[in-house]
C-alpha cells in the first residue's frame, strides 16, 4: 500500500501544477505519478529499514505521507531546470530526506502503534535488570 495517493497530491497542488509535474498535456499522467510515488516510498523505506523491521508501514505517521508527496514531486521535477523548480519543492524534499536520515541514524524517533511493526534501535540497548550504584568515590 502506497504512503500517498493522487488525492493527497491534489490537496497540496493544483491540477495544473500536477499536469506540469507529470508531463501531461491537458491531464495528469497517472502512470508517471504512480511511478514517482512508488519510488518515493521505496526511498522512505530504505531509510526506515535500519530501525524498523516490518515495512512498508501499515499505519504510518502523517509525516510519512507528507514525505512521500515531497519526494515524489521532487522526482517528478527531474529534467526541469533547477531554477524553474519552486523553492518550496526543493525545501520540502531536503527537509524530508534530512529527517529520514536522522531517523535512520537514531537521532530522531518515529512513533508507531506497537501492534503495527517491530521498531528497533541499533544504537541504544537498555538493560532493565541493571542497577546503578552511585557512591562518592565512583562516577
Amino acid at each position: 500500500m502506497a504512503y500517498s495517493i493522487k488525492a493527497d497530491f491534489q490537496k497540496v497542488y493544483s491540477d495544473e501544477k500536477l499536469i506540469v509535474f507529470t508531463r501531461g498535456t491537458g491531464a495528469i499522467v497517472d502512470a508517471n505519478l504512480d511511478a514517482a510515488i512508488a519510488k518515493a516510498d521505496s526511498i522512505i523505506d530504505s531509510y526506515l529499514k535500519s530501525v524498523i523491521d516490518d515495512l512498508p508501514l501499515v499505519n504510518p505517521p502523517a509525516f510519512i505521507k507528507d514525505y512521500s508527496i515531497a519526494i515524489a514531486v521532487k522526482l517528478l521535477t527531474r529534467g526541469i531546470h533547477y531554477n524553474d523548480i519552486p523553492k518550496v519543492v526543493r525545501t520540502e524534499y531536503e527537509d524530508a530526506i534530512q529527517h529520514l536520515k536522522d531517523i535512520s541514524a537514531g537521532k530522531s524517533n518515529i512513533i508507531l502503534p506497537a501492534a503495527d511493526t517491530t521498531v528497533r534501535n541499533p544504537i541504544i540497548k537498555i538493560d532493565e535488570t541493571a542497577v546503578a550504584i552511585f557512591r562518592r568515590d565512583s562516577y
